[in-house]
Formats: structure tokens, C-alpha cells, sequence
């Protein structure tokens, strides 16, 4: 009968331990679910700033460019209008022009995602799905 007791008192604490580990693991979910989620968010957030930078760029190269036209086309008493048009574009960094550069094919590939999703659902092949997601790969 000892030996019942023994075994039914283990049982009982197979069964707390169990209990514990199960509490255990919801709580490491609980953590691993908010983990993923602050991840996300912060990559999120990196993406957006990364975004906003090149952007801004975008527009530094753009803005050279819109006084090196200017110098160009406005009667100057300077005896070389496009030497000084070359140098203010010279002015905009090689990471601005990258920037306007890339910001124009980001645009493009934010166009071709919304045409592939309004294509969803409407009988558009697989083999043309992945064509055009290639095309908006080659474009980064």
C-alpha cells in the first residue's frame, strides 16, 4: 500500500510540474508574441526613416538640379553658363543623386505592387504573378 501512496504523491507532483511548465511556456509565448512585435515595429520604423532619408536626398538632388536649370536658361553676364550649371549639380552628392534615382524606381515598384494586387483574384496566371514580381526585384 506504501508503494501506492509513493506512486499517487508522484503522480500529484508529475501533475504540478506539469501545470508549472505549461504556465511556463504561455508566459515565453506571451514574451516571444510582444518580442516579434516590437521587432516588426522597430523594422518598421527603420524602413520608414531609411525611406524618409532618401526621400529627403531625393530632394536635395532634385533641388540642385532645379538651380543648375535655372543657370542655364537665365541671361547671365557669365561667359559660361553651363561650366557653372555642371558645377552646382557637381554640389548634390553622389548619395542624393543615387536617392532621386532610387526614389523614382521606388515609385515605380509601388505602382506595379498596387497593379498586382488589384490583379488578385482576377485569373492572372502564377507564371505572370512571379514575372512581375521579378521585374519589381530588378527595380530595388
Amino acid at each position: 500500500m506504501s508503494e501506492f501512496i509513493v506512486m499517487q504523491n508522484r503522480l500529484v507532483q508529475y501533475e504540478s510540474d506539469l501545470a508549472a511548465a505549461r504556465a511556463e511556456i504561455g508566459r515565453l509565448k506571451h514574451l516571444l508574441d510582444l518580442s516579434k512585435k516590437t521587432t516588426e515595429a522597430v523594422l518598421e520604423r527603420a524602413e520608414n526613416t531609411e525611406i524618409e532619408r532618401d526621400e529627403a536626398r531625393a530632394q536635395v538632388a532634385a533641388a540642385f538640379d532645379a538651380v543648375a536649370e535655372y543657370i542655364e536658361t537665365v541671361p547671365l553676364e557669365v561667359t559660361d553658363r553651363q561650366e557653372h550649371a555642371k558645377a552646382i549639380r557637381a554640389l548634390a552628392s553622389d548619395h542624393a543623386n543615387a536617392a532621386l534615382e532610387a526614389y523614382g524606381r521606388e515609385k515605380v515598384r509601388e505602382g506595379m505592387q498596387r497593379a498586382l494586387t488589384m490583379t488578385l483574384g482576377h485569373g492572372l496566371s502564377k507564371q505572370a504573378h512571379d514575372s512581375i514580381l521579378a521585374e519589381m526585384e530588378k527595380l530595388k
